[in-house]
């Protein structure tokens, strides 16, 4: 696909689980490539859900406040093209739901992704947690939270991680700020408060053309976790290189000490 020709089919090859944040309904309709300007009422072509398959991304998540946009109905239609194209779906727009929760396992290993759009239905999430963790798993709480376009998370992130982690949550993987925001870690876990964009038309700043891909190992001992900072250019994704690279993993790392060794994480 030429959206990906600066990224290649690889990127994402080879892993148990591949998951991104879906920010929008797919329709089985052609849709318009030029709405309204300023319109947040989003619907996307077919086509992305090939995007989807191409890259080889094994699951997505719903619980944010776009996937809605086109009502119930195209909601479920979403939902519908995402089976026929045997792609995971986690987490809903609307609530918190143990029906919308996805566990892979691998070997001894059993990791419960959890979704959760703090906007609209975060009601329940804890005991979610908390379930889920009585059965061994390791459980990834995705939240859709904070204030959009600042780099630094706020004290209302901090303490919905506080109390995720607190209910048993292993990792936090958040998202909606549209920039890459910092980690921290809090009583051993770890926390990305933001990832930023990985393909999304906000081309009116450097920050949200930048995002984050984390590829990680998970072990009964410790996490590894690797950073891959990506920059888009007329919406296409590429592999940032040199100095603009270090300057995210150090903006990432500097608060995770010793934790961080250049763009390895381990804890």
């Amino acid at each position: 696909m030429d959206l990906f020709s600066n990224l290649g089919d690889r990127t994402l090859w080879g892993t148990d689980i591949s998951w991104l944040n879906l920010e929008g309904p797919i329709s089985d309709q052609k849709v318009a490539q030029n709405p309204k300007d300023q319109s947040l009422v989003f619907n996307f072509s077919r086509q992305a859900v090939e995007a989807l398959k191409y890259l080889k991304i094994t699951a997505v998540g719903l619980a944010n406040n776009h996937t809605a946009n086109q009502g119930a109905a195209g909601l479920s239609k979403t939902k519908e093209i995402l089976e026929a194209a045997r792609i995971d779906f986690s987490g809903d727009p609307n609530k918190v739901d143990i029906e919308a929760i996805r566990r892979y396992k691998q070997g001894n290993i059993a990791v419960a992704l959890v979704p959760v759009n703090f906007f609209s239905g975060s009601r329940g999430v804890e005991e979610i947690i908390k379930q889920e963790k009585s059965q061994n798993n390791f459980v990834i709480v995705l939240p859709h939270w904070g204030n959009e376009y600042e780099i630094f998370h706020n004290t209302n992130q901090e303490n919905l991680a506080k109390n995720l982690i607190a209910a048993g949550a292993d990792l936090i993987i958040g998202s909606h700020p549209h920039v890459i925001q910092d980690a921290q870690v809090i009583n051993g876990k770890l926390v990305f408060y933001s990832l930023g964009n990985f393909i999304f038309d906000q081309m009116f700043s450097i920050e949200t053309q930048e995002g984050l891909i984390l590829s990680g190992l998970i072990s009964a001992e410790k996490i590894k976790i690797v950073l891959t900072p990506i920059i888009s250019k007329k919406m296409k994704p590429e592999i940032m290189r040199g100095a603009d690279k270090e300057k995210i993993i150090d903006r990432i790392c500097r608060s995770l000490g010793d934790y961080c060794k250049e763009d390895i994480i381990e804890i």
